[in-house]
């Protein structure tokens, strides 16, 4: 059973308060990582993009990180697996 529009709506309501809390509190000590495996990793890679444009434009450090399964190649090429290799590369 997956979550209906509503869940997923209070959900990202409640990690953007979050975020927000903390971006206020500590600018220079943040750092968010949005991550996944596939398209929810490739996903991530232009949502970090897109903040970090974002708090570049408001004259603030960009502090978002993205993450994903079989590392920047697999934003390009299919990694099979990487997400179940404890082993293989994530973290760009």
């Amino acid at each position: 059973m997956g979550m209906d529009v509503w869940q997923v709506q209070s959900a990202i309501e409640a990690v953007a308060a979050l975020v927000s809390e903390h971006l206020s509190v500590a600018p220079s000590a943040t750092c968010v990582v949005v991550g996944g495996a596939g398209t929810s990793g490739r996903l991530a890679y232009f949502v970090t993009r897109a903040f970090n444009r974002l708090m570049k434009s408001h004259g603030r450090l960009p502090c978002f990180r993205h993450c994903i399964a079989g590392g920047d190649t697999a934003l390009f090429k299919s990694v099979e697996g990487a997400e179940d290799d404890p082993r293989a590369p994530w973290m760009t």
